[in-house]
């Protein structure tokens, strides 16, 4: 019986932080992760990796200490694709004027997020784990959009010998938490460093960001760099969208034909104290 009463007990938490989770994401609206892909060769100086000015307000999951990187921070958080499915973090740094004594060079994770509150000199921001991604046969076409359907039509060719046209990517998603997989394909942009170094700091010639010009009429979703392919540094982009609407909602519409997708399982999803994110995939 102490058994059963002890079960009963760990179900009943289980479920109630579930439903305490729905309710405390109440107050924060969907939003794009920040994708920070891992390595030092990956870095864009010029990305601040999330907004400035506040902190977080939620359960504390981590600080940890001696930390100055946006960068690092948003990987802590699970944009490496090591530590988890990407949480909220918030980066306090003298040196971008966060001057809590108790915090400085601290790099706090926090998950079941129910709002925000000033910080000055905070940076902040929800973490964009990378997805590993499969490659598919691909032809190309002159004047086909960006973030394309694969079935129907060519994806775009590269612009310059150093950057490569679309990929037929096939993306396989989570479903609905019981190992059910919702893949679905995108003619996917290549992003990253085109000359990068093992070792070097930071990109040379500047870190490619995801296209946002030539989307299919009618596209709000937000291109980010996400898709992590068979080599390390082998990064695509695709639009992701809020999965709570199969089109993606009107502030993240993903193109005609295609569906937003969820990327995580409702229970780890739970597990982990955040919202879901989707991404927009052709079947």
């Amino acid at each position: 019986p102490g058994a059963m009463i002890k079960a009963t007990l760990l179900s009943a938490a289980a479920c109630h932080g579930v439903l305490a989770w729905e309710a405390a994401t109440a107050s924060v609206s969907w939003a794009p992760g920040v994708s920070c892909p891992a390595g030092a060769f990956e870095f864009d100086p010029s990305s601040m990796y999330g907004e400035s000015g506040y902190e977080w307000v939620g359960d504390v999951v981590a600080s940890i200490h001696h930390i100055g990187n946006p960068q690092s921070c948003c990987q802590l958080a699970g944009g490496d694709g090591i530590h988890g499915i990407g949480r909220f973090y918030t980066l306090c740094n003298p040196k971008t004027g966060c001057h809590d004594s108790k915090r400085a060079y601290t790099c706090t994770i926090f998950s079941n997020v129910t709002g925000k509150r000033p910080l000055a000199g905070a940076l902040s921001g929800h973490a964009q784990a990378p997805v590993r991604s499969i490659i598919n046969g691909v032809q190309h076409a002159e004047g086909a959009n960006n973030y394309a359907n694969p079935f129907v039509s060519a994806c775009r060719p590269g612009k310059t010998e150093a950057i490569p046209g679309d990929s037929n990517i096939t993306i396989p998603g989570a479903g609905g938490g019981h190992g059910a997989r919702e893949e679905g394909a995108v003619c996917a942009p290549w992003c990253g460093c085109p000359k990068a170094k093992e070792g070097q700091p930071a990109c040379l010639g500047g870190f490619v960001e995801c296209p946002t010009d030539d989307l299919p009429p009618g596209t709000t979703a937000t291109p980010q760099c996400f898709l992590l392919g068979v080599a390390p540094r082998d990064f695509n982009c695709a639009l992701v969208c809020d999965p709570s609407d199969p089109t993606g909602g009107p502030a993240s519409r993903c193109p005609k034909g295609a569906a937003c997708k969820p990327l995580y399982s409702k229970l780890d999803v739970a597990s982990a104290g955040i919202f879901n994110t989707g991404a927009c995939v052709y079947n």
